[in-house]
């Protein structure tokens, strides 16, 4: 049987056999056990719909087992997408968790003309977590895109944690209280001084789980630490490096540009951030998340 056979009937219920796919006991595979394409999941767990639902696995493996990920997709493109990597390095199950909320992916384009005014300043407008493009024919921006892989909020064990990708690295986070939508557990991860800017439409950007605003204060040079490391969770974790750093009754600030660097010092998997010119002094606040986690490898 062809491999978009196998595909359709395990979506109808049906286990098949295929030269490389197939399904058995709720699970699509590909080539082996090793890599599960896909995972069916009773209505129960579904708490957005009561319906029965599918998993799949977003994780990279081979290029065969991509194009098998691609057909899987295609056929099942109304149901989530999660890094397995991710979702077992924070101790969720593919077969016990329970679905909440998810969003597919999103994408979104702004070309240069053609009455858009919202050309330049789309990348402020396109949505958290969301992989932003520019795309250029002779050293000239023509146009601008993003795209976002679906967000998925998931529940076990009564802990609630926040899946998504942010600039091209899949994450986990585990949710400091119970949430009910997408939307709503994003908002979680904000702290409230950084919810309170953005209400008083001050400028709040972002790198990784670190939020950056300007800061209504005074701080002679002399009290900043060069080439500053904001805290992380071990030594283990990734840097967030800023040109300037202080620490005044427990609040943090710098100034200059936030580099991010692996464990070994190489880079990071965010875009150096720019904090305004060199003189303008930033609030440094970390997001809510209890513990997040990332995926092994990249994610499709």
């Amino acid at each position: 049987m062809n491999h978009l056979r196998v595909v359709q009937k395990f979506k109808d219920g049906k286990d098949r056999k295929g030269t490389n796919i197939f399904a058995i006991n709720n699970k699509l595979y590909s080539y082996g056990r090793h890599f599960t394409l896909a995972v069916r999941r009773e209505g129960e767990s579904n708490k957005q719909t009561g319906k029965e639902w599918f998993l799949l696995n977003g994780d990279k493996n081979s290029v065969s087992t991509s194009r098998h990920q691609d057909l899987t997709y295609r056929v099942f493109n109304e149901f989530p997408r999660v890094a397995f990597s991710a979702i077992h390095a924070a101790g969720l199950s593919e077969n016990r968790c329970n679905l909440i909320d998810f969003r597919n992916d999103e994408n979104g384009w702004a070309v240069k003309g053609h009455g858009n005014k919202d050309f330049e300043d789309f990348k402020s407008h396109i949505p958290f977590g969301a992989e932003y493009h520019e795309h250029k024919r002779g050293g000239i921006i023509y146009a601008k895109s993003f795209h976002k892989i679906g967000g998925c909020l998931l529940e076990e064990n009564g802990k609630y944690y926040i899946c998504g990708m942010d600039e091209g690295s899949y994450f986990v986070s585990l949710l400091p209280r119970k949430a009910v939508s997408i939307e709503s557990a994003y908002k979680l991860l904000k702290p409230a001084a950084v919810q309170k800017a953005e209400k008083a439409g001050i400028p709040v950007i972002r790198q990784g789980e670190w939020f950056f605003f300007p800061a209504d204060i005074q701080i002679k040079e002399i009290y900043f630490q060069k080439s500053g490391v904001l805290p992380k969770d071990s030594a283990e974790s990734s840097s967030h490096i800023c040109t300037r750093l202080t620490n005044i009754k427990g609040k943090l600030y710098a100034k200059g540009i936030v580099r991010h660097k692996n464990r070994w010092n190489g880079r990071g998997d965010h875009r150096p951030l720019k904090l305004g010119d060199r003189k303008t002094i930033y609030h440094a606040f970390r997001n809510t998340a209890l513990n997040s986690w990332s995926a092994n490898g990249r994610v499709d």
